[in-house]
């Protein structure tokens, strides 16, 4: 069985949406759907709770906590799963119909696959260079490059997930980068090449509304994302310093570009 775990925070205007993605998944096999309520103060725990009722046919329960951060709503999720596997999806993304069963094709073929995500918003693999292949892999290296694998598109082995690997609560910021980054010390991270999920209704990476706006905010979490890497002897020193400095010119490249777009 598969888990489908989101966070839910204060996002009524998109949640509907999110839930709906999730019915008109194609896959074959079974799967639960756990909303963890993160301390909404707008309506979206009675419009999650009223969608439910409307589908009995799906297995789905809401858990409601004080607001603790996306971290921790993801962890309880998590705790509160019965799949073998995790799907994560945040409560503004979608998924394409075909996304699990695109994923769960993949793992068949592969047994040995215990992390696959997907593209995104039409973006393409390799960072650097382009691959007709279906499925593709992402080192650490890959990975500081650009943060391609987005939350949402993951689906993860249940016992992969491990008191070592958790959503760090104490990150603001870039928790993803830190939860991929301790992920890639214990398995292979596969990508399925296809774009087979819509986040934030298509936004860019940055620059738009959410947290991802906060240049100097990214800046400070990729750098304790980084560092950590370091310190797990993930990276040598060279490594981290060279990844420190082309991070830096992201981060200024970011700050531009919300410059340029503050101006218009």
């Amino acid at each position: 069985m598969i888990s489908i775990v989101i966070p839910l925070y204060n996002a009524e205007s998109s949640i509907v949406e999110t839930l709906e993605s999730v019915r008109a998944q194609t896959t074959a096999h079974p799967f639960e759907l756990i909303v963890v309520n993160d301390g909404s103060t707008d309506r979206s725990s009675e419009i999650v709770q009223n969608w439910f009722a409307d589908h009995p046919e799906i297995s789905a329960r809401i858990i409601t906590q004080p607001n603790s951060g996306v971290s921790q709503a993801r962890n309880r999720g998590v705790q509160e799963s019965r799949g073998q596997w995790i799907a994560f999806l945040d409560s503004d993304d979608c998924w394409s119909s075909e996304k699990l069963s695109v994923q769960m094709n993949q793992i068949e073929q592969n047994p040995s696959i215990q992390f696959i995500g997907t593209d995104r918003n039409d973006e393409q693999f390799p960072f650097s260079r382009s691959t007709s292949d279906v499925l593709v892999t992402m080192t650490v290296p890959d990975l500081l490059l650009h943060w391609r694998i987005h939350v949402s598109s993951i689906l993860i082995r249940r016992d992969l997930l491990t008191d070592q690997i958790w959503f760090d609560p104490s990150m603001k910021r870039c928790e993803d980068a830190d939860f991929l980054l301790r992920v890639a010390q214990k398995t292979t991270l596969f990508v399925v090449n296809k774009s087979l999920l819509l986040t934030g209704g298509g936004k860019q990476t940055f620059g738009e509304s959410g947290l991802s706006a906060d240049a100097h905010a990214m800046r400070v979490g990729e750098r304790l994302a980084v560092k950590r890497a370091f310190l797990r002897k993930q990276i040598s020193l060279v490594t981290y310093a060279l990844f420190f400095a082309i991070q830096e010119i992201k981060h200024w490249r970011r700050v531009v570009i919300l410059f340029a777009q503050k101006q218009r």
